[in-house]
């Protein structure tokens, strides 16, 4: 039976929009120009109704956290299948092109549906102990070129000197600002 993509998204989509997703406007109340937290009881209401909208983000958020990692299992086993098929019959069909094409200047064979290729990539470099290698080249003639560090500003160290009053140019110092938050319970 073939996979049917389309009806499988179908369903997918359909688990994810349950009735968690019912309406993504704000509140009316947030709209109005004349509301106003004016006592602790408009208060509590308004914290509540973040609290509120906090569980309806948090049940969005795991369901959509379940629906990624389903997809990502699906993926893994589409590829898996994918290369398994690829794998089998390139086991027989690279036999047959190298001697298809055996004396042709050719790389590949055009096939009704598609075309049969190859390809020599380039040499490349394994690194089985990095530790090793770095100690190595570091005493090669061209070590410079062969061995790169990667420097960046230790911020905690340079705030703690800006901070005692020490000027850094590119640099600037801004000041922590209040930020406020609610804590739902």
């Amino acid at each position: 039976m073939a996979f049917d993509e389309k009806k499988w998204m179908d369903e997918a989509m359909a688990e994810v929009t349950t009735d968690l997703v019912k309406d993504d406007a704000p509140s009316d109340e947030l709209t109005k120009e004349e509301w106003k937290v004016d006592s602790v009881q408009t208060a509590e209401w308004a914290v509540s109704k973040i609290a509120s909208e906090l569980k309806r983000y948090t049940a969005i958020r795991a369901a959509c956290d379940e629906y990624r990692r389903r997809l990502a299992e699906k993926e893994k086993a589409a590829l898996a299948a994918y290369q398994a098929v690829e794998d089998g019959f390139l086991r027989h069909l690279v036999p047959w092109a190298q001697e298809h094409l055996e004396g042709s200047k050719k790389r590949s064979v055009d096939l009704l549906n598609g075309k049969l290729s190859v390809r020599r990539s380039p040499a490349s470099v394994v690194v089985l102990d990095e530790a090793k290698a770095i100690k190595a080249l570091k005493d090669h003639p061209k070590a410079e070129e062969l061995v790169r560090v990667k420097e960046s500003i230790a911020k905690a160290e340079v705030k703690a000197l800006m901070k005692e009053g020490e000027r850094v140019d590119g640099l600037r110092l801004v000041d922590g600002t209040d930020k406020w938050s609610v804590e739902c319970e």
